[in-house]
């Protein structure tokens, strides 16, 4: 099958696909409808499951795929086709309310199911097939990096390496976007909010001039990032576009890597590349999962959006995107009617002809936020962008897009309104075991042979597709972290599709110490709620008995949303982050050379601000203590030149290099030796690539929930005993609870929330 199909056209494969699914659905539709009674679906489930475990050693071809999906999907048609017909009762207004939610809520997990089904059925790897470029016809390239509020010192680091891209001199230009120096910014009237302004603007002028890249402003901060660049698109004039945000350092080969596609087709408005990020999210950082499992985002640009290629239907992700001016120019720029301008934008262009491409090789290395604050900032801007898209540019009524094209947006726009089913699955079992309203009339028996096989079903499917890119689980908790805030932020979307406004995303923020979030308060509410929920089961167990079944299902159901709670407490004590930049590991052959000694080794791990050295053979450690300053030289490799760095070690660091290795810091005297250290650190897009692809093996479902519910008990216990000594301190002091309040106050204007 797999060569049958690799052996015709894009769009004749697309054809044979799109009949195959059809006739496969058709078939399934049917037999999913037959009626039958508990032992036959018994048996049923079984035999299915049977065939699972017989057809997992071909998982990894176009036929394992195939059966997989087919199966898992008939369990699913039978469980909403029985869930339909059979448990949809009338009791009273009320529970029949919660319940037909509760069924929506449902229909609206099918259906992403369905369309990631479709969407991710082939992806497509581009990286096996790369497009050189043609060096005697490159175009002009003009790299955009907006900036509106972040550090200079972050700033610097991707101005150096934009600088560094491998490409002619007098075909590259980079062009730094200052929102925050604007005329309106540097005039207003308020004289502190002023003269910092002024005072960050002579700032990133300074960068530009020293690192050669083009400082521009503007008159009004109106429509954004978007609005920035669109004013940057009039004084401009390269062929293609690279957009980097302020925190995303771009490796030398990215546009040797990219440009060969717009030079293959004229029709080609984008090239996007993976956001990669080095820095643990608060999730990551606070649950310890950092390094251990593949990043959130990884799941999205390792293998959805290599899914939307193969329909044309990847999208311009905001940044490390190559884009044709000449595309832009037939929509006056990026499109401004959404807060999510890049997916806009793509819609856009796609529904006028223009197609997309996306490389999967990481080379652009940024900052995930660094509070949970931060992250449902971020995540509430995407939500809300991705619901005005579903609106104001729907998917199904755009014109001239293809079918699938239509069905990968929709996917993508309706995938944000979790925070809708996510918070009814949190209080369903609440509704019947604190209230006893009747939403899920099952009994035991149904449950087991319906609802059971197609909960586990689903998770089959997800591990399957999803393994390597996204642990069982995890998922539930990222969502369950960003419904509380999102959810208001949604349904007032949906009310007025015009409302939202665009938030920056905080980057490079530092933590001196450890605290509760400031936006703890809801999540406390329902983990209340839950734990009085066990007490009020046991009770209607006691007073009940004609109830047990429903009373274990709604238990059990109750039992998950808490385990996921105990997650999210220990997610809300953020830790703390001193570090700017973070180190990311490394095995690069080096040579260090300190006083007297010159050692031969590697680099364990590497950050802008220093490095780990281990040296291949046994030194004497006596030879360091003396000699704390010396050079480091790293030899070109995979493209990337010879670095000589001047080093300092690390004062009361180890001496053991056979062991441990010993710390470095960098020496940065002046913009040429700090761009060394940029090409040191971010120059290399194989040491990306590598990292990146850490993770191939698939968890264990069971290890990876044992090690989330582990990790869940022990900082939630964390974060009650900080609560317990924070709370200690503060009748020490004898601070008020009304001196309590303002501080919390103050900590959510801060995060803008």
């Amino acid at each position: 099958m797999a060569n049958f199909l690799h052996s015709l056209t894009d769009v004749s494969r697309k054809t044979v696909l799109a009949a195959i699914s059809l006739a496969c659905l058709a078939i399934f539709v049917f037999l999913a409808a037959l009626p039958t009674d508990l032992t036959t679906q018994t048996f049923l489930v079984i035999t299915i499951y049977a065939c699972l475990l017989l057809t997992n050693q071909w998982r990894d071809s176009m036929f394992g795929k195939v059966v997989y999906f087919s199966l898992i999907t008939l369990l699913s048609l039978r469980y909403f086709i029985w869930r339909s017909f059979s448990t949809l009762v009338f009791e009273d207004p009320v529970s029949f309310a919660l319940m037909i939610l509760l069924y929506l809520a449902e229909i609206f997990g099918f259906l992403l199911f369905a369309f990631g089904l479709v969407v991710n059925i082939v992806p497509l790897n581009r990286e096996k097939r790369q497009v050189d470029p043609d060096l005697t016809k490159l175009p002009s390239v003009d790299i955009f990096i907006p900036t509106y509020n972040e550090a200079p010192e972050l700033l610097s680091i991707t101005v150096a390496a934009a600088r560094q891209i491998d490409y002619p001199e007098d075909k590259l230009n980079v062009y730094v976007l200052d929102d925050g120096g604007t005329t309106a910014k540097v005039t207003q009237a308020d004289p502190q909010a002023r003269e910092a302004a002024l005072s960050r603007q002579k700032l990133i002028q300074n960068l530009c001039r020293e690192f050669g890249a083009i400082y521009k402003t503007r008159d009004e901060n109106i429509q954004a990032k978007a609005g920035n660049i669109n004013e940057a698109l009039k004084t401009t004039h390269g062929d293609l576009l690279l957009v980097l945000d302020a925190d995303h350092v771009p490796t030398s080969d990215i546009l040797m890597r990219t440009v060969g596609y717009f030079q293959q087709r004229d029709d080609i408005f984008l090239v996007q590349t993976p956001h990669f990020m080095i820095n643990a999210d608060p999730i990551e950082r606070n649950l310890d999962t950092f390094r251990r499992m593949p990043s959130e985002n990884e799941m999205f640009y390792r293998s959805i959006q290599r899914g939307l290629d193969f329909w044309d239907a990847s999208f311009f992700c905001g940044s490390a995107a190559i884009l044709r001016r000449k595309a832009l120019e037939e929509t006056g720029g990026l499109c401004t009617d959404t807060i999510t301008e890049d997916a806009e934008t793509a819609i856009t262009l796609h529904s006028k002809g223009w197609h997309s491409v996306y490389v999967p090789r990481p080379m652009v290395a940024g900052l995930a936020p660094e509070t949970f604050s931060g992250l449902v900032i971020q995540r509430t801007r995407w939500a809300q962008g991705m619901v005005q898209i579903l609106i104001l540019r729907n998917p199904l009524l755009m014109p001239n897009l293809t079918w699938a094209q239509r069905i990968g947006y929709l996917s993508s726009c309706l995938y944000w309104l979790f925070p809708i089913a996510r918070f009814i699955f949190l209080i369903a079992p609440l509704a019947f075991l604190l209230f006893g309203l009747k939403i899920y009339n099952v009994s035991g028996t149904e449950f087991l042979v319906y609802t059971l096989p197609h909960f586990v079903g689903s998770m089959v499917y997800a591990t399957f597709q999803f393994g390597r890119v996204r642990w069982p689980f995890i998922g539930a908790v990222y969502e369950l972290m960003q419904s509380l805030y999102a959810l208001p932020a949604v349904l007032s979307t949906i009310r007025n599709p015009h409302s939202p406004h665009f938030n920056v995303t905080p980057k490079g923020e530092r933590l001196d110490k450890e605290y509760v979030s400031p936006l703890s308060s809801p999540f406390y509410v329902v983990f209340a709620l839950n734990l009085i929920a066990f007490l009020a089961a046991v009770y209607r167990w006691e007073m009940y008995p004609g109830q047990h079944d429903v009373i274990l299902v709604t238990g059990l159901w109750n039992f998950f949303n808490f385990i996921t709670l105990l997650m999210a407490l220990g997610i809300l004590i953020e830790r703390r982050q001193l570090r700017l930049n973070p180190r990311t590991p490394a095995d690069v052959r080096a040579v260090l050379k300190m006083g007297e000694a010159r050692v031969e080794g590697r680099l364990l791990d590497l950050s802008m601000g220093g490095a780990r050295f281990r040296s291949d053979t046994y030194v004497d450690p006596s030879l360091f203590r003396l000699a704390h300053e010396g050079t480091l030289v790293v030899p070109a490799r995979d493209d990337v030149r010879e670095v000589t760095l001047e080093v300092r070690r690390n004062p009361g660091g180890p001496l053991d290099m056979d062991i441990k290795g010993v710390g470095l810091s960098f020496h940065a005297s002046d913009g040429a030796s700090f761009g060394e250290i940029v090409s040191l650190v971010h120059g290399n897009s194989e040491r990306w690539n590598r990292y990146w692809n850490r993770n191939e093996d698939d968890p264990k479902v069971v290890d990876a929930l044992a090690f989330l519910v582990r990790a869940g008990f022990v900082n939630s216990f964390n974060h009650i005993a900080f609560l317990i000594r924070m709370g200690a301190k503060a009748l020490f002091r004898k601070v008020s609870f009304r001196e309590l309040r303002k501080i919390r106050r103050k900590r959510k204007d801060m995060v803008g929330t």
